[in-house]
């Protein structure tokens, strides 16, 4: 029997490849992601624990630092929000690479039912061709027989 060789197999080694590029990219994108969402948590955690420790001191201490602090409030505020955006931006990534993987992994899936097509005919093929050889064996044996018996 013929060794089945399908034409689009190296396709189909790309396509997986790249597939596989694109789930490290996901993954990539996931965690920067969940860098960025770790690094504002960590921010607003600051300024929760700068708040309470303010509110734990004595008046006139409390107001002094309370300056300090409603100062720089504005500059804290900025860094979260540029997190933010930050965020977004690695989340529409994400989402974009997510949506690349999916059309690749549907490809993958239409090729590999090609190849299950083209493997069921190749082998519909070799079993014709060799039935058709044990057909004009037995034909062959069939009118030898007879002749030898004539």
């Amino acid at each position: 029997m013929k060794r089945f060789r399908w034409s689009l197999q190296r396709l189909m080694d790309v396509t997986e490849q790249r597939e596989k590029v694109l789930r490290m990219q996901v993954l990539a994108a996931w965690r920067k992601s969940s860098l960025i969402r770790r690094r504002i948590m960590m921010h607003r955690q600051s300024i929760s624990r700068t708040l309470s420790e303010l509110a734990s001191l004595d008046l006139a201490t409390r107001l002094l630092r309370q300056q300090v602090f409603m100062n720089a409030a504005p500059a804290h505020q900025q860094v979260i929000e540029a997190l933010e955006k930050q965020l977004e931006e690695a989340q529409a990534q994400r989402q974009e690479l997510t949506e690349k993987l999916m059309q690749v992994r549907s490809r993958i899936k239409t090729l590999e039912r090609l190849r299950e097509e083209a493997r069921s005919e190749h082998l519909r093929q070799e079993l014709a061709v060799e039935q058709k050889q044990f057909d004009e064996n037995a034909h062959i044996t069939f009118v030898r027989l007879s002749a030898s018996r004539s």
